[in-house]
């Protein structure tokens, strides 16, 4: 008779029964059972954190999620169109307010309702996730947008009486609810299921597709809607998309979003200890040298295999030097290991051949200390897992010490976050200033205004709409390539300029830097989100927006100075070197990472 195991297996397991009897014979209808419990301990040592269920007992289903997948899609579903409203409502302010503020007091503070708004977010960034960290996401995110609808009724104010003080200090909330907004990305990350944060923070980014598009038309066509009162439809339109965000706001689950962190975390803990398990035993077996298989035994089994090894030889039938007989050991620890050859034939000679691979010599073959045998001690059966090891073998466990925190110094100046938070600043700001200098160029190139409204809106959709696969060449060539990546096509875009002043140059420019704009920041987004420890996202997520709203507001604050100023030829050039920083510190982090990770593998493989 012959059993199989699988081809290489390295399973080992010290069995022992704890049966009183010490004599016995195998019968076949034992046989069986010795291959079905073979065939049980094989698929608990899979598993090495589970326990042998008893015979004929069901595995335990694994506990379900607190949140269903579809459920999780909506939420993430609901920051996209989150995000899609906040940014239709700042498009609405660059282009709307800034013609409304000209008309109420002239040119000089044409730019003044968006710069107040610019400057009211990022002061207002880190504050609000710093808050959000005691008082959670939904009440932070809450209140500005309720004073973001009383800030877009005093625009609709401001178009009834013409004064610019009201379109000014309407601008303020609008400015706060879009700064608590940028945290929605990160909220992505935190109801996606694990492994799929990457696109989920990308559809959180993709939804702004839908704002590029339809956004400038609707504040083309509603600017006039009411005749005797200009802009006021457009205002109205703009409380509209306030109180959706407020009630959008209110629906989403954010209040659970600690428990599934806790539930993603302690997954990942679970399968990082069952891998470093996998790791000790693999480890232990190529120390260990025979290549065995675990069966535990009932009580006659185990006697019967305790007959046939005396029979055989492999152990005296007279007193050892301890005064432990034989009988008496094999009572005290019955051993039963069934060697396993390299084909994965077990060797069986008479009734049921036994090749006992336990040590053959006298004095292994009793306990040291009679007060050390388990039929004296009388301890509960042990499983499988529990027997692989011996006890001095057995890795020691620490007691439970309190999560480390490091300064916030070491984790703002960390390279894995600083680099990445660079970026995010620096990508908005070459961004944001080719964007708001473009439309000025291309008047003075004599295009038409309808030609430079196409302009803006195809640069939109090129920033957001790359987001719908952006996800996947993350998880394709990993976060850091993909930033190091997007610098680079943003440069690309901004060389682009060099070739003239036709419709085409500035089409073909500014879609390139809207590419390289949402691959760059897509993939910083996720290094600082892996960069932190979890009391740490709300810090440094508010320290990156704070520099992603600073780079932004003072592009387009500057963007009118500064062409002014250098002609477009020099401006071009300015942002060239911008870009160009960006670019260079984002392959210093790559080819950093890279050298690390290499050095990682080979400590691996002499492992």
């Amino acid at each position: 008779m012959s059993v199989k195991a699988p081809n290489n297996s390295l399973k080992a397991v010290l069995v022992e029964d704890s049966a009183a009897s010490e004599e016995g014979s195998l019968s076949s209808k034992d046989g069986i059972d010795v291959k079905e419990r073979a065939a049980q301990h094989t698929l608990a040592m899979d598993t090495p954190s589970a326990s042998v269920p008893p015979d004929g007992a069901p595995a335990s289903p694994a506990a379900p999620s607190i949140m269903s997948k579809r459920r999780r899609l909506l939420n993430i579903f609901g920051l996209s169109m989150g995000w899609c409203l906040q940014i239709s409502i700042v498009f609405i302010q660059i282009s709307t307010s800034t013609l409304a503020a000209r008309s109420y007091a002239g040119d000089a503070t044409a730019t003044l309702p968006g710069g107040v708004q610019n400057a009211a977010a990022m002061l207002t960034a880190l504050p609000g996730t710093l808050l959000m960290n005691r008082f959670g996401r939904r009440p932070v995110m809450l209140v500005p947008a309720l004073a973001a609808v009383v800030g877009a009724g005093l625009m609709i104010l401001a178009s009834h009486v013409r004064q610019m003080w009201l379109l000014v200090v309407g601008s303020i909330p609008l400015g706060v609810s879009f700064a608590q907004a940028q945290n929605l990305r990160f909220a992505a990350i935190e109801f996606a299921p694990a492994g799929f944060e990457p696109q989920a923070m990308s559809l959180v980014v993709t939804g702004a597709v839908l704002s590029a598009v339809v956004g400038p038309e609707v504040a083309r066509h509603t600017r006039n809607a009411i005749a005797a009162t200009p802009y006021m439809g457009t205002y109205i339109y703009t409380t509209g998309l306030c109180v959706l965000y407020v009630v959008l706001v209110c629906c989403l689950e954010f209040h659970r979003t600690p428990a599934l962190m806790e539930e993603k975390q302690a997954a990942a803990a679970a399968q990082k200890a069952k891998e470093e398990a996998d790791r000790h035993l693999l480890l232990q077996q190529q120390q260990q040298g025979p290549v065995a298989v675990a069966i535990e035994l009932g009580g006659d089994a185990a006697e019967g295999l305790g007959a046939v090894d005396a029979r055989q030889g492999s152990l005296p039938s007279g007193k050892e030097d301890g005064g432990a007989s034989p009988n008496q050991a094999l009572s005290a620890r019955r051993k039963a290991v069934v060697a396993v050859s390299g084909s994965g034939d077990l060797k069986v000679p008479a009734a049921l051949a036994v090749e006992l691979t336990a040590p053959t010599t006298r004095a292994a073959a009793q306990p040291a200390d009679p007060a050390d045998s388990p039929a004296t001690l009388g301890p509960p059966p042990q499983t499988a897992a529990q027997h692989l090891q011996e006890p001095s073998e057995l890795p020691s466990q620490p007691p439970q010490q309190p999560p480390w925190r490091r300064p916030v110094r070491q984790l703002l100046l960390a390279p894995e976050y600083l680099v990445p938070a660079l970026t995010g600043g620096l990508v908005h700001c070459g961004m944001a200033g080719l964007m708001s200098a473009t439309p000025l160029a291309a008047r003075d190139s004599d295009l038409s205004f309808d030609t430079i409204t196409q302009i803006i809106q195809v640069h939109q959709i090129a920033m957001f709409l790359p987001s719908l696969f952006t996800g996947h060449v993350v998880q394709l060539i990993s976060a850091r390539w993909t930033m190091a990546l997007g610098a680079l096509v943003q440069l690309g875009g901004n060389a682009v300029f060099y070739a003239g002043r036709s419709a085409s140059v500035y089409f073909g420019g500014l879609a390139v830097v809207g590419l390289g704009w949402n691959w760059a920041y897509v993939g910083a987004s996720a290094l600082v989100a892996a960069s932190y420890q979890p009391h740490e996202k709300f810090l440094a997520q508010g320290v990156m927006d704070c520099g992603v709203l600073l780079g932004t507001g003072l592009a387009v604050v500057l963007a009118g100075v500064l062409y002014g100023a250098l002609g477009w030829g020099a401006y071009v050039g300015l942002f060239m070197g911008v870009n160009g920083l960006m670019v260079a510190i984002d392959v210093w982090l790559l080819a950093r990472l890279e050298l690390r990770a290499a050095a990682e593998r080979r400590r691996g493989r002499a492992r």
